[in-house]
């Protein structure tokens, strides 16, 4: 099947990317795509579900410009807090988790994350199963600020904590992990 993605979107050579996920909860898959200061929703027809204008993170090389790397869309999608509707969360410049609706695009909570001493922010985002209750945990990655930047900062949280609580703590983090050079966990 061939979509055609509204014309006005112009894309700078791999910033942003696209991952196919049920956002509108209809048994279909969709598509989200990311670029520079953009994140969209199409239903499984083509049809624009929501378009967000937002400063969220996509690079293009890591060693130079930090995670998610070429093509990386830096969008995951999942029920993440068990009320039967898809959320998309993504990560901004400015350091902020975006968690939003699926079907609608209506923010359901933006979060300030601390990030590691010798980086910028946090860089990658997945959606995980740590603690066996289903994706209902985020694992986040970022680079060392200076020099050959290598994704070995994680932290892993969960997410009602992340939705729930002012002050939230991580279920672990380290600062020693070491990825593939270009691309994240």
């Amino acid at each position: 099947q061939r979509i055609t993605v509204d014309d006005s979107w112009k894309f700078r050579k791999g910033e942003g990317g696209i991952i196919a996920a049920d956002v509108n909860d209809d048994g279909k898959r969709d598509f989200v795509i990311t670029k520079v200061g953009h994140v969209a929703a199409y239903d499984n027809s083509g049809k624009n579900i929501w378009i967000k204008q937002i400063d969220i993170q996509v690079s293009t090389n890591s060693e130079n410009n930090g995670l998610p790397g070429w093509l990386g869309a830096g969008v995951q999608a999942s029920d993440v807090d068990a009320d039967l509707r898809t959320e998309v969360l993504f990560l901004t410049k400015k350091n902020t988790l975006h968690i939003i609706d699926g079907a609608t695009g209506a923010t359901e909570k933006v979060i300030l994350l601390k990030h590691p001493e010798g980086t910028k922010r946090w860089e990658h985002l997945v959606i995980t199963n740590f603690r066996g209750k289903g994706d209902r945990d985020l694992l986040l990655q970022t680079t060392n600020a200076d020099g050959y930047r290598m994704g070995r900062y994680l932290a892993a949280y969960a997410i009602e904590d992340l939705m729930g609580k002012e002050n939230f703590e991580p279920l672990w983090a380290r600062d020693d992990f070491i990825p593939c050079a270009h691309n994240g966990a």
